[in-house]
């Protein structure tokens, strides 16, 4: 069956009171160029015949009618006087005489100020009637101004379902053309499916609309649309390498300045090349990946990448065999990287068997192990469900003590690891574990910095790092016996988290 949905038009006829001058006039028509001119007398006749003569399987149209084209005019047709509105005299037009009987016909009633009403009526009747071997079709010709809105909803929510028209047609009018041509408007409607993709990728950096635009024009995706979508495909499974491959490879194609070259696509180029941001530069760090995940609120995928990537960027493991003698202070200047760690080798190995983590960098190891020990907070909720976002800046970190004191009074009894401040100054330390009560100094520990507010704000850094690293245990293994912190908590934190670090940085 072709359901065939339209907006009605009201009648073209003369501002006059005298019904004998009251005429409506035809017009005429082709269906394609050198085919027979046909006559017709209501706007929304060429798009349905066109329709009918090309599918002449079973139809039923589907008619949004505003309060206009329902009410009766009084007006002259051919021979005759007739008192009848704008929907009927179309279907006695295409030779409906009982249209509800004839089952060939449902009117929904269009309001101009609210269209959803109408928009809800007519895309529930679609669903409840579809079938697999149906097809439907969109004439666009009538309505009142906005109709396109209302035309472009339906198509949009119905796509959603999988139904989408096989054609969408109008009657190109000129006042100047005495045979008016049928056009097919599909492409334009596809333009709307288009905008729709760019908002989804602006708002969540998908782009599945934007490539499926291309697919159902049966034109070639554009190669930079095809590494978006790879590069949020790799987001949302949480494959960090596979986001980095195919960010570079969108890099390198704007490098070479291949991107944004379609027609359509170079319109709203420099929205998605400034929606990416730093990412499509070579010097891009992992702050300005998990900033735009932050934006996307992929929140889940941002704690990953903070847990996994950003040790690597603000960590640096200096292995200290045969009793260097090296002056760790210099050595830290020197260092690009925010915390030190000075460690020997077999220090390190047997940190890395005593926790039983020898698949684990060095730098992800020895940060967490030092948190773990150094701050006051394991997670960003409490059992009483008081969130560290309820703080909301690093001078109030400071001053609730989320931090602990770096000198530890009293010894670790048993298997443990902690850490001191080493002659009095505040970036430097001792991390020491006891292994039965026999204390092992395990490496140096060096905040590279030049004032206490700047070892706070490392120290707060840490603790944040702490915070989201057990968080995103909690979400990627779906423990449930403990409290998550809500997505408003979350997200604040990781501002927290970015504002800190990119005041470090």
């Amino acid at each position: 069956m072709n359901i065939i949905v339209m907006a009605m038009s009201t009648l073209t006829l003369p501002n006059t009171t005298d019904i004998s001058k009251r005429i409506l006039k035809p017009s005429k028509y082709r269906n394609g160029k050198g085919k027979e001119e046909i006559e017709y007398y209501s706007q929304m006749e060429p798009a349905c015949r066109k329709i009918l003569e090309e599918n002449p399987d079973d139809y039923r149209f589907l008619i949004l009618a505003t309060e206009a084209t329902l009410e009766e005019k009084i007006f002259r047709y051919q021979d005759e006087t007739l008192k009848i509105s704008a929907v009927n005299f179309f279907l006695k037009r295409m030779g409906l005489k009982n249209y509800k009987e004839e089952n060939r016909a449902v009117v929904i009633e269009l309001a101009e100020k609210e269209f959803l009403p109408a928009i809800s009526k007519t895309i529930n009747y679609i669903r409840e009637n579809w079938d697999e071997n149906h097809k439907l079709w969109i004439n666009t010709q009538g309505g009142f101004r906005n109709i396109s809105l209302v035309i472009n909803a339906v198509i949009s929510l119905l796509k959603l379902d999988n139904i989408e028209p096989s054609g969408v047609y109008y009657v190109n009018y000129t006042r100047e053309k005495e045979v008016q041509d049928i056009e097919e408007q599909s492409g334009t409607y596809k333009i709307f499916q288009f905008v729709s993709g760019i908002q989804e990728f602006i708002r969540y950096g998908r782009a599945d609309q934007l490539e499926e635009y291309y697919y159902d024009r049966g034109e070639t995706v554009p190669e930079e649309i095809t590494e978006m979508r790879k590069i949020a495909e790799a987001i949302q499974m949480c494959d960090m390498p596979g986001f980095e491959e195919h960010l570079l490879k969108l890099r390198e194609q704007e490098k070479n300045g291949t991107t944004g070259k379609e027609k359509l696509l170079k319109i709203f180029w420099k929205q998605i090349r400034e929606d990416y941001g730093v990412l499509l530069e070579e010097s891009y760090s992992g702050l300005d990946v998990v900033e735009w995940l932050y934006r996307k609120k992929f929140y889940q995928q941002a704690i990953t990448y903070v847990e996994s990537k950003i040790p690597k960027e603000w960590v640096e493991v200096k292995i200290t065999d045969e009793k260097e003698t090296e002056d760790e202070a210099v050595a830290a200047k020197e260092s690009e990287k925010r915390i030190l760690f000075f460690i020997s080798s077999q220090k390190l190995q047997e940190v890395k068997d005593l926790l039983k983590k020898n698949y684990e960098e060095d730098e992800n190891l020895l940060l967490s192990q030092f948190a773990y020990e150094c701050v006051a907070w394991s997670d960003i909720t409490t059992k009483k469900g008081i969130p560290v976002a309820s703080f909301e800046d690093i001078d109030q970190l400071r001053k609730k003590g989320f931090v602990k004191k770096y000198k530890v009074q009293k010894e670790t009894v048993g298997y443990g690891i902690y850490y001191k401040e080493k002659d009095g100054n505040f970036s430097r330390g001792i991390y020491d574990y006891n292994m039965k009560k026999e204390r092992m100094e395990v490496m140096d520990v060096i905040l590279n910095c030049d004032e206490e507010e700047e070892a706070t704000r490392i120290r707060c850094f840490v603790l944040l790092y702490y915070l989201l690293k057990n968080e995103r245990n909690k979400y990627n293994h779906m423990i449930q016996n403990k409290v998550r912190a809500d997505q408003e908590t979350l997200g604040k934190v990781l501002k927290m988290f970015l504002d800190i670090a990119k005041s470090l940085q």
